[in-house]
């Protein structure tokens, strides 16, 4: 006998944890939480999101001073072949960049490269 009355104590205050809840979010202040909420969510994501890219960015421009520095191969086609990757990555730091401008509104360092 105790049992079942507990049991119906603790589901009759789950109903109406349930349905004050329920309640709460059809109200104006349960909208502002959820709209919250879902901002918050998006921000962490974009944050998430801008985390990756200036690691990828950091990535590609350190393989391209890699690249800088090694010394200039002897003949043509192994200098058109580090020349073709080294301008392939600055391709891929300006894509980046540009994503990640459109993401947050603020501007990467560009490549700087004397070369």
């Amino acid at each position: 006998m105790k049992a079942l009355l507990i049991l119906s104590t603790l589901a009759s205050l789950a109903l109406t944890s349930c349905s004050g809840i329920l309640a709460y979010m059809a109200s104006p202040a349960g909208q502002v939480t959820t709209a919250a909420a879902g901002t918050l969510a998006k921000n962490l994501a974009k944050a998430g999101e801008a985390s990756i890219l200036r690691s990828s960015i950091d990535t590609l421009l350190a393989q391209i001073a890699t690249y800088e520095a090694q010394p200039q191969p002897s003949g043509i086609p192994a200098q058109f072949l580090l020349a073709a990757k080294i301008d392939g990555l600055k391709a891929a730091v300006i894509a980046a960049q540009q994503q990640y401008k459109g993401l947050t509104g603020l501007g990467y360092p560009t490549v700087t490269s004397g070369k």
